[in-house]
């Protein structure tokens, strides 16, 4: 069958199976569910048996494991049973066993693929009948008496059934052997498997009827079928018992080696008795009174008495044995005998050895040799009586740093050999053998240990003596260089190791900072590569001992240059004017730019930047900087070159510079005509001052180079004709002669320097007769005009000459100019040729020649052509390649301008006119000048917002019909300046951290953002605001923060400090943000209980799960680590405790008689990993309740005679009962029951309703009433009371008639301690009349002999002694002694009582409660008197010889100034320990007694003492106050810097730091006088620093009362004035009352006359002022 519920989620499997699942299941889910499903099968079903199936509306399979709860065997469900994960079905797997599980189910978890659920399987067995009842014993045998009472019931144990209800046992009955019905059954439950079965007497048993009884007693349970079980009891009656035993010997003694081994036989003893059956079958055994601790044993039925323990001479050489014999029958009777067992002396016990630190077990290592430092007493057990023993003693270990001395061979003293060294060996672990000289020798050994204490002998010693580091030089202040370590092999405080800077100005230590106790070195402020790139710091570290130890170490610190400059050249703009024929090779300029940074990033190179034409004409020496010549240059080409060279460091910054290079032009160009040669014809008549052509030259140089004059050389004698020197027209200067001729000129240009031209142009002038026939033009010269780029064959004009004769053709040609440009038709008409370029030549001079075609006469004119401009040219830009960058600081004013551009448009007129305009303007921030080309800011730059802006500008010609125009782009980058202020990310920072990290660890970081470039403010630093917290968390220049100490969430567990940021800007920017840093908890604190111990009590039989107490503990961590979990330790199933609040309640009903007490151990851990834990002692005290019914120790039944004709008051019987409760409920009181007893029980006996004795109220008389029957009633005190009744019946015997009698009632005996065995004490003496055994008299001590000291002889009356007397053991002893008859039936007696009284000897010495007594409460300056102890020793003798009395034997003090005076005083009758005089700790710190304790004995031989060894460790009290011991005054100079050292503040305080007192811990305080917070003194050092710049004009002196308080209780504090005077540096100019003084001074004046007195005041003091001021006076004379 199967039952599924269904829990609201998996949270609650937490709850229930927390110890499973924190374990076995690897994340917990936290919103999942958890289903339980509970199956049911009966126990012994076959293997594969279905139990169920897991799954259905809760949770489906498949699943994808199975878990088992902890403390489990995983075993448990595998070996039972297959658990199939994919389909949920359950088979047993071996036949299951009901009764072995003992109803604990099976219990196992499943868990799916989605982890978020989980079901719980709990599988039940159900019972079947399958277990027989079984008896715990198959036999059960028994003696019963024959008088036993009716209804006596009698136990026959338990029969176990396992199963359960009506499986299980349901009656017990006797089947067979019960012969007359002698007896019954008695049932009761008891548990859950067991029925107790007790045999009830059913009538009187009569053993002469019936000696025997077989009985079969059959237990059946009430299953189908039915089984059952049998008991098979058999019976045995016993007879009565009339006869004692008898002893063989009177007196038994033996010797035996005190090192028998356990088993050793001893002796035999041997009794008989005349009884027959178990009455006359005796068993021995031994009277526990004279060894009580039982080192003996005899065989109850053979009498051999063995050794049962280890024997020792030494503590007890003798023992006095009382054998007991008794027959076993139902009144048994015993017969006792002395036996004396004397032990022979063996050596057996090694020497005690008792060591005794004479201070403590720890020694300075710098201790003197010879000093003592413990005691050694070696006494031997096997002879403690002996002072002078003979032992051999040893020192093992220490490797001869302690030795051992000693001048009686008892006391040893530890001594210092040679000086130990802690470092070396920090403890010494020592071994004491003392061997004694039995046979054989025994060997005793004592280990020990002594520590070294540490002293200051060691350095510092770092771990290399040079570190090297390295460091960028952009490194923000606090950024880390290096961490140094120094190791010091001390101890404690001698080994805490400081770090300190050696300050010394050649090394820039002011650079760094070190954390003085972790050692990491960290920037101070920004370091500077060029200032020096290997600055060296000397670390210093101090250990903490005093005086202190350093070393030292050097920290060589390598800056790496970070390059964070860009080159920068030295001028923005280079020029240079290079005359064109400059040598190739030559460097005409050199360029430069440095780049201020050190290491391998300084090295600058140039290049060109930007395509251009200086590739082919010059180049960079990349190196130099030197811009050379590589090609020929050529005014006439390029005159001017301007380009842009940029200065390249080695990681790529770069910086760019103008270059201009004019070139000048020098005349290397001659004049060339063109064309050279001139023809032309003439008239003679023709007309003077008329043009008769043009030669033209040309010289490509410029201005006077360029300018061309002309002259005629040659031809021209006569000088008819004129040549204009600038144009070169010729014309006719005067009338030419008649007649035909020619002239030939020879024209030479010349340019403005002078060069000629290399060829002259020759003209022909060929004069002729007007009339002739030739061919004529119409003029001499011709002027045209054509635009430039018309297409070929365009007519240009037409030139004509005609002839007189018309039949003559002309031809035409070209002679000279056209460039190839044009070309002439017969016709003499001109067209365009080629692409015709105004720009090339703007102008052409043709040589027309027309030539007659029939008699080869010709005629010449020029043709002047003006090549009208086309608009065919686009303006340039000077500006290479694809454009320009140019950067412009973001910070430049509005209007400024930026930057010129230039084009240049080789057209002529408008179409050569250039305006500029802008393409683009983004946000209309730049504008352009049309005219000049001048680009100005319109609108503010702004970096963050745009870092680049590319303008495309135009130049644009004025030609018609369309312009030309060419697009420049110019880059402008914005180089942004720190104007920007950085931002943290956040307002508030929350960082966490665990308390356990070590130091440095990092474990945030802060971010901020800077809209500012990284070189221009927006590389920021970060670091903490001033906060007392710095000294615990620091922070990085990047932003990281750090711990800079130990962390203790305990102590402080929330810090909250500022962040400020700082932008690296020339104007520095900086913000703050709060950081809160909360410390996470570790698990570094144990669970503390409230109390160290726990006391409850609690009621007896109070239910299950009643409240006992509840124990709280601790914990001062906090969430999971301070969530505890108590747990009980203890075995036991009676209480348990709530793991999560402590309250402990009961498991189990308590029986406070089954146990009164209960010490449980208690542990509780907390939750952290790891986990701790401490424990507690829980004490319960069960409370009575009146639950138990007195119970009477005898058996019934109670069968007593008593003879007649005894007096009243005859003891008859003792009834004793128990009564298991306590105090009122456990007081048993006795009485006759008067509701049951008959009235002649009632008037014959009464009961002492105390010690339960019978007594007779009546003198009996047999023949008058032979048996009495008593109900008596033992009831407890209780409230209500609850009582046992028990029946007796009293026999009266028939006696004879005369009793024997003493002379007296009472008798008095003396007798010496320590008398020998068998000392005769007295006799005492009964007559009796009566005759034969009647009258024979037998004496027994029937009472008083509580120690077994006496014995009686039977028959003499003799008293004498049978082992040691001892006064001390008792002064006096009474005994009872009977003298009866021998009549065998009824035996008549009297008693007479013996006081024995024990005569004292001084035999003890007085014995101390303990020794040694150490005492740890004496504070020092107890005020004397004062009672710090009191003695007790006991002496066991009496009068004088037990009164004991108290003296100081010796009195010894040890400490730094031990006074030789006694401190203490002792009382001599009480023992009271005083003080005598004052005990100051800081002198003495302990004092050891030695106190004897002596009796008083009146004879002084005998007089015996002892002595206890006090050890008195005087406690420090906070009784000193701190003592200044630095200097009270100190000077500093105003100028010194914050942090400045100015003096260490020393004060000691006398007392200790015993257990931590903090009596001694000082620390130091400004109480006043500092609330500018001028100077800061370290609390713990007393280092007493500059906090803030002194100004000792401000103020010159300061008093800071400075305190000094300990941390005792009570605290005390000292004060003490501190003179700081603050010395005057010469930090201030003088200061004239007035800017400006007039004087008139008259021209007659002396000298030496007063002109005014000037006056200057100067803060500083001392001679500073006073020269200034002489040196202005006679400044002022020399100027008069």
């Amino acid at each position: 069958m199967r039952r599924k519920t269904r829990k609201m989620s998996l949270t609650c499997v937490h709850v229930l199976y927390i110890l499973v699942l924190t374990t076995l299941i690897p994340s917990s889910t936290q919103n999942g569910l958890e289903f339980n499903e509970y199956f049911f099968v009966a126990e012994g079903e076959p293997p594969g048996t279905l139990v169920g199936i897991v799954g259905g509306a809760g949770l489906a399979p498949p699943f994808s494991s199975l878990l088992q709860p902890n403390g489990q065997d995983e075993r448990e469900i595998k070996d039972r049973f297959n658990v199939n994960l994919d389909n949920g079905e359950i088979r047993t797997k071996v036949i299951l066993d009901r009764e072995e599980r003992i109803n604990q189910p099976f219990v196992f978890i499943l868990l799916p693929d989605n982890p978020e659920s989980a079901v719980r399987v709990e599988i039940k067995l159900t019972d079947i009948n399958d277990n027989n009842p079984t008896f715990q014993n198959r036999t059960k045998q028994l003696k019963i008496s024959e008088n036993a009472p009716v209804n006596m019931k009698i136990a026959l144990g338990s029969v176990t059934d396992k199963d359960l209800g009506n499986n299980s046992t349901q009656k017990c009955e006797i089947i067979s052997g019960n012969i007359d019905g002698a007896f019954s059954l008695d049932t009761k439950q008891s548990g859950s498997f067991d029925t107790l079965v007790d045999l009830i007497i059913n009538k009187q048993l009569d053993y002469e009827t019936t000696q025997h009884y077989n009985l079969v007693v059959r237990a059946s349970d009430g299953g189908d079928p039915v089984r059952t079980g049998d008991l098979n009891v058999q019976i045995e009656i016993l007879d009565q018992n009339d006869h004692q035993p008898i002893f063989n010997q009177s007196r038994y003694s033996a010797l035996i080696p005190e090192n028998a081994t356990v088993g050793t036989s001893v002796l035999q003893v041997y009794a008989t008795d005349l009884d027959s059956g178990d009455n006359g079958r005796i068993r021995y055994s031994l009277v526990k009174q004279g060894d009580p601790e039982e080192h003996f044993i005899i065989n109850p039925v053979t009498g051999e008495i063995t050794v049962n323990k280890p024997l020792d001479y030494e503590t007890h050489p003798k023992y006095i044995l009382v054998v007991k014999a008794e027959d076993q029958g139902l009144n048994k009777q015993p017969a006792s005998v002395s036996l004396e067992i004397y032990l022979k002396n063996i050596n057996e016990l090694p020497a005690n050895i008792s060591l005794q630190f004479l201070q403590s077990a720890r020694i300075p290592e710098n201790v003197q040799n010879g000093t003592s430092v413990a005691r050694i007493s070696i006494s031997d057990p096997d002879s403690p009586n002996d002072r002078n023993v003979d032992v051999s003693v040893s020192l093992i270990g220490g490797n001869g740093v302690f030795g051992l001395s000693t001048k009686d061979n008892v006391v040893y003293l530890i001594v210092v050999s040679k000086p130990p060294d802690r470092e070396i060996t920090p403890h010494y672990n020592l071994s004491i053998i003392a061997t004694d000289s039995g046979t054989p020798p025994l060997r005793a050994t004592k280990s020990f240990t002594i520590y070294i204490d540490d002293i200051n002998d060691n350095k510092p010693k770092f771990t290399q003596d040079v570190y090297r580091a390295n460091i960028t030089e952009v490194a923000n202040p606090g950024t880390s260089v290096f961490q140094v370590t120094a190791q010091d092999p001390d101890d404690g405080n001698n080994a805490k190791i400081t770090y300190r800077i050696l300050e010394h100005r050649s090394t820039q230590y002011e650079w760094f900072q070190i954390d003085n106790m972790t050692g990491l070195i960290t920037t101070k402020m920004n370091i500077d590569c060029e200032v020096n790139p290997h600055p060296s710091l000397v670390i210093l570290a101090l250990d903490g001992g005093n005086p202190p130890q350093s070393s030292s170490a050097t920290v060589e610190v390598s800056v790496n240059d970070v390059n964070d400059n860009q080159p920068q050249f030295e001028n923005s703009f280079y020029s240079a004017v290079v005359p064109e024929n400059k040598a190739v090779g030559s460097c005409v300029l050199t360029i430069k730019a440095s780049d201020p940074e050190c290491g391998k990033s300084a090295p600058v190179k140039y290049q060109q930047s930007g395509n251009s034409n200086l590739q082919q004409d010059f180049f960079v020496n990349e190196n130099s900087g030197q811009i050379c010549i590589s090609s020929t240059l050529d005014y006439e080409k390029i005159n001017s070159y301007n380009f842009l060279v940029e200065a390249r460091d080695l990681d790529g910054f770069k910086t760019t510079a103008a270059v201009k290079i004019t070139v000048t032009d020098i005349n290397d160009n001659k004049p060339i005509f063109d064309p050279q040669s001139y023809r032309v014809n003439i008239e003679e008549d023709f007309t003077m001052g008329k043009t008769i052509l043009n030669v033209q030259a040309n010289d490509e140089d410029s201005n006077s180079f360029g300018d061309v004059l002309y002259s005629i050389e040659t031809g021209n004698s006569q000088s008819y004709f004129h040549l204009e020197q600038t144009t070169g027209v010729i014309s006719l200067a005067r009338t030419l002669p008649p007649g035909e001729r020619v002239y030939q000129l020879t024209v030479q240009a010349t340019d403005g320097d002078g060069v000629e031209s290399q060829n002259p142009a020759d003209v022909v002038i060929s004069v002729i007769r007007p009339n002739a026939d030739r061919p004529k033009f119409e003029f001499n010269q011709y002027s045209f005009s054509i635009q430039e780029n018309v297409r070929n064959n365009t007519f240009v004009g037409q030139v004509q000459a005609t002839m007189s004769s018309s039949s003559t053709s002309i031809r035409y040609q070209i002679m000279s100019g056209s460039q190839n440009w044009f070309w002439i038709d017969t016709n003499g008409r001109l067209y365009t040729k080629g692409n015709i370029d105004r720009e090339t030549k703007p102008s052409v001079l043709l040589n027309i020649q027309a030539e007659s075609t029939g008699n080869s006469i010709w005629a010449s004119a020029q043709v002047n052509i003006t090549i009208l401009d086309v608009n065919d040219n686009k303006p340039r830009f000077s500006i290479y390649g694809n454009g320009i960058r140019l950067p412009v600081k973001e910070d430049v004013m509005i209007g400024t301008s930026i930057y010129g551009v230039h084009a240049t448009d080789i057209d002529d007129g408008l179409n050569g006119t250039i305006r500029y305009k802008l393409i683009n303007s983004p946000n209309r921030i730049f504008e352009i000048d049309a005219l000049s080309g001048e680009i100005r800011l319109k609108n503010s730059l702004d970096y963050e917002t745009t870092q680049e802006y590319e303008l495309q500008i135009v130049a644009h010609d004025q030609g018609s019909p369309e312009q030309q125009s060419s697009t420049a782009t110019l880059t402008i980058d914005v180089v942004d300046v720190n104007d920007n202020t950085p931002v943290f990310t956040k307002a508030i920072y929350d960082f966490n951290v665990n308390e356990s990290v070590g130091m440095n660890y990092k474990f945030a970081h802060v971010n901020a953002t800077d809209l500012d470039s990284l070189h221009h403010g927006g590389q920021m630093s970060f670091g903490f605001a001033t906060s007392p917290y710095t000294k615990t968390f620091g922070m990085y220049p990047t932003g990281e923060l750090y711990v800079k100490r130990e962390l203790d969430r305990e102590l402080q567990e929330l810090y909250i400090m500022t962040a400020v940021v700082t932008d690296v800007g020339q104007v520095r920017h900086s913000a703050s943000a709060t950081v809160r840093i909360h410390i996470l908890d570790f698990n570094d604190n144990r669970p503390i209980f409230t109390q160290s111990e726990y006391h409850f009590s609690i009621e007896e039989n109070q239910r299950l799960g009643s409240t006992v107490g509840n124990i709280v503990a601790q914990d001062s961590d906090t969430g999971i680590n301070a969530e505890l979990k108590y747990s009980i330790t203890t075995q036991q199933d009676l209480f348990v405790i709530n793991p999560h609040n402590g309250e402990i309640t009961t498991k189990a009903v308590l029986d406070r008689e089954e146990k009164s007490n209960h010490e449980l151990n208690i542990e509780v851990f907390d939750k952290g990993k790891p986990s701790l834990g401490t424990s507690t002692t829980v004490k319960i005290v069960v409370l009575d309740m009146n639950d138990n019914v007195p119970k009477f120790e005898r058996n019934p039944p109670y069968v007593e005679s008593v003879d007649e004709n005894k007096p009243k008051g005859t003891q008859v019987l003792q009834m004793v009962a128990k009564d298991p409760d306590a105090s009122e409920n456990g007081t048993v009181s006795y009485l006759i029951d008067p509701n049951t007893t008959s009235p002649e029980g009632l008037k014959n006996f009464i009961i002492h309703p105390k010690t339960g004795w019978i007594t007779t109220k009546e003198v009996l008389d047999y023949e008058q009433k032979s048996s009495y029957q008593l109900v008596i009633l033992a009831r407890d005190s209780g409230s209500p009371s609850m009582e046992k009744n028990a029946r007796i019946e009293i026999k009266v015997r028939d006696d004879n008639d005369e009793a024997p009698l003493f002379h007296a009632s009472k008798v008095t005996f003396d007798v010496v301690e320590n008398s020998l065995i068998r000392t005769t004490v007295g006799r005492v003496q009964a007559h009796d009349k009566d005759s034969g055994e009647n009258g024979r008299v037998s004496y027994y001590i029937m009472s008083g002999n509580v120690f077994s000291l006496f014995a009686v002889d039977i028959s003499s009356g003799e008293i004498y002694t049978i082992r040691d007397i001892d006064y001390e053991e008792s002064s006096s002893h009474v005994l009872g002694i009977k003298a009866i008859d021998n009549n065998i039936f009824y035996p008549r007696s009297n008693n007479i009582s013996v006081t024995i009284n024990v005569i004292d000897v001084n035999d003890n010495l007085p014995v101390f409660e303990k020794d040694p007594i150490i005492l740890r409460t004496i504070k020092e300056n107890s005020p004397i008197g004062q009672v710090v102890y009191t003695y007790t020793a006991v002496d066991r003798d009496s009068d004088l010889n037990g009164t004991v009395e108290y003296l100081i034997q010796s009195e010894t003090s040890s400490g730094p100034e031990p006074d030789h005076g006694s401190y203490f005083t002792i009382d001599r009758k009480s023992g009271q320990l005083k003080i005598a005089n004052n005990i100051n700790y800081e002198k003495v710190h302990q004092v050891s007694i030695i106190v004897k304790a002596q009796d008083r004995c009146p004879y002084p031989d005998e007089v015996l003492e002892s002595t206890v060894t006090t050890i008195i460790f005087v406690i420090d009290t906070n009784d000193n106050y701190p003592i200044f011991e630095s200097q009270t005054s100190v000077r500093v100079f105003e100028d010194e810097v914050i942090g400045y050292p100015l003096l260490h503040v020393i004060a000691v305080d006398k007392d200790s730091n015993d257990d931590n007192s903090g009596n001694n811990l000082v620390v130091y305080n400004i109480v006043s006088s500092n609330e500018e917070n001028y100077f800061q003194l370290d609390s713990t050092s007393g280092l007493l620093t500059i906090s803030s710049q002194l100004d000792r004009e401000r103020q010159d002196r300061y008093y800071l009362n400075i305190s000094a308080e300990d941390h005792g209780s009570p605290k005390r504090t000292s004060y003490k004035l501190l003179n700081i005077i603050v010395d005057d540096v010469n930090d201030n100019a003088p200061q004239f009352q007035n800017s400006t003084y007039y004087a008139s001074v008259p021209e007659n004046s002396n000298l030496g006359a007063s002109l005014i007195t000037v006056s200057a005041t100067d803060a500083d003091i001392g001679i500073f002022i006073k020269l200034l001021i002489v040196f202005f006076i006679k400044f002022l004379y020399c100027y008069q």
